[in-house]
């Protein structure tokens, strides 16, 4: 229980930092510089790779194929998915062939209606959504208050500049409410070990990484050695235990999907928040945490 509450306290520090009166100015100036993670940006990772940051609480991502799109990860809402699609179509109007979900929480799903045409193949892992399933059949309808909660998201706009691991989201504002549309649905799956994706020229492995979630992947773009890592991995203290009350997080089976995208050698990492990493030793340094974490910071 005492771990578990330390796990607790340390996910709260990352996911709600408040300023007051009563803060350092240390503490301060590390909560303000953390909103550079989340300026908004369209970011190249590598040559056919880009990633949009700071459009919402997770990133979405572009590979540029010879004759169509992959979109690995749509963000929260079909509003935020429409503004970085029109960022996109400034780099190319190709169509989008594809779309991946690293995994199901919403932030990750729920813009798919701005990306998804006639005939675009949607992938995922299953068994999908697995952790929304669980509150369903438990009958359980607090983990909306507390994901609320969680996020600071009824703290007064003043008192709170991001969310930790992304923008700050206010669905109670009129004027940022999501547009509503219905969920996008995997059209193509997989369970347990991986699959090869091949669409428009591209070459993607699919790869199962249970972690955050049980339905979670990693996408790996070997030719140009980028790693998706889902929320396996972003710049914060890992959400061992969501305060929300989501279920128990397998701590070593997400250790082995680390260890995996080890593996691979990756030269670039695009992590389920913040912004990605570039450079072999950079990655592989966050990755085994050879160099402190800086979580929150």
């Amino acid at each position: 229980m005492i771990g578990r509450s330390l796990v607790a306290i340390l996910v709260v520090g990352c996911f709600a930092p408040l300023l007051n009166a009563n803060d350092s100015a240390q503490t301060r100036a590390l909560l303000l510089a953390r909103n550079q993670e989340f300026q908004q940006a369209v970011i190249r990772v590598s040559e056919r790779v880009y990633t949009a940051v700071g459009f919402g609480l997770s990133p979405v991502s572009m590979i540029v194929g010879d004759d169509g799109l992959v979109i690995i990860d749509a963000g929260l809402d079909l509003a935020s998915g429409k503004r970085v699609l029109a960022e996109f179509r400034k780099i190319t109007d190709q169509p989008v062939k594809a779309i991946v979900f690293t995994h199901s929480h919403r932030d990750h799903t729920g813009g798919a209606g701005a990306f998804a045409q006639d005939g675009t193949e949607v992938w995922a892992r299953e068994p999908f959504n697995t952790e929304e399933r669980l509150f369903q059949e438990a009958g359980l309808t607090i983990a909306r208050k507390r994901g609320f909660r969680q996020f600071g998201v009824l703290v007064p706009e003043d008192e709170i500049k991001h969310v930790g691991i992304g923008a700050r989201y206010f669905p109670e504002s009129a004027a940022s409410a999501p547009e509503l549309t219905g969920p996008v649905m995997p059209t193509h799956t997989f369970s347990n070990g991986g699959t090869t994706l091949n669409v428009a020229g591209l070459e993607l492995e699919l790869v199962a990484a249970s972690g955050e979630t049980s339905d979670q992947l990693f996408v790996w773009f070997d030719a140009e050695r980028v790693v998706f890592a889902g929320d396996n991995f972003y710049k914060s203290w890992p959400n061992l235990y969501a305060i929300r009350g989501t279920g128990y997080r397998d701590v070593r089976a997400w250790i082995g999907s680390l260890t995996s995208m080890l593996q691979r050698n990756p030269h670039r990492l695009v992590g389920g928040h913040t912004r990605p990493i570039v450079g072999e030793v950079r990655v592989l340094e966050v990755l085994t945490m050879r160099i402190p974490a800086q979580s929150c910071h």
